[in-house]
């Protein structure tokens, strides 16, 4: 069930890239470890795909499903 906006759920993730991991631009993460972390701030797990997709659409993220990795970019830490 769906319970945040993309965009809402977009932001928790850069958050929790730039907060939680500590990553920089240009610097990534496993999908898994993300998930995990996301979830622990409060991501809904139904919500992750629309915000993972809505990052990468804003420009916040670079995701490669296929590769199960989450990278951040300069405009994810301006978006976090």
């Amino acid at each position: 069930m769906t319970t945040s906006s993309p965009d809402d759920t977009a932001r928790a993730i850069v958050r929790t890239l730039v907060k939680r991991l500590k990553l920089r631009p240009g610097q990534g993460a496993l999908l898994g470890a993300v998930m995990q972390n996301a979830q622990i701030e409060g991501v809904d797990r139904d919500d992750l795909e629309a915000g993972l997709e809505h990052a990468s659409a804003r420009g916040w993220i670079l995701y490669d499903p296929n590769r199960h990795w989450v990278g951040l970019t300069d405009a994810g830490i301006a978006a976090a």
